[in-house]
């Protein structure tokens, strides 16, 4: 995975950090590219949370490969958040491109992607 930006939630030296739930902090601009193996009717569900003002509404910027960029909006303070992702073009190996989109003092937290069949239980 590479990162463009962002940090660490809890922040490194944090006590306890790992009884803490772990993820990347995202403020406007910046993201995240990672690559990931696909099967043919996999979904791909985003976990995570966000961060003051983008609370009230913040932008996920997605894009799979060099294809085109996907929008999705975002609200909302439910620290379990699920969203599920465009689907890709196909299954197969795959990069996915994240960048968050937010107003200032806020950010999002990207917890974890999950591929492959997925719960009824989703925000989107």
């Amino acid at each position: 995975m590479r990162r463009h930006g962002g940090s660490p939630v809890p922040p490194v030296g944090t006590f306890s950090r790992f009884s803490h739930r772990n993820g990347w902090r995202l403020g406007d601009g910046e993201g995240v590219v990672m690559p990931l193996r696909i099967g043919e009717s996999d979904d791909v569900v985003l976990e995570g949370w966000l961060l003051g003002t983008a609370r009230h509404g913040a932008r996920l910027e997605v894009r799979w490969d060099d294809g085109e960029t996907v929008s999705i909006g975002v609200r909302g303070d439910d620290r379990d958040a699920r969203l599920r992702l465009p689907q890709p073009p196909g299954g197969g190996r795959h990069r996915l491109s994240l960048v968050m989109r937010c107003p200032t003092h806020g950010a999002g937290v990207l917890d974890r992607v999950v591929v492959g069949e997925q719960p009824d239980r989703l925000d989107r």
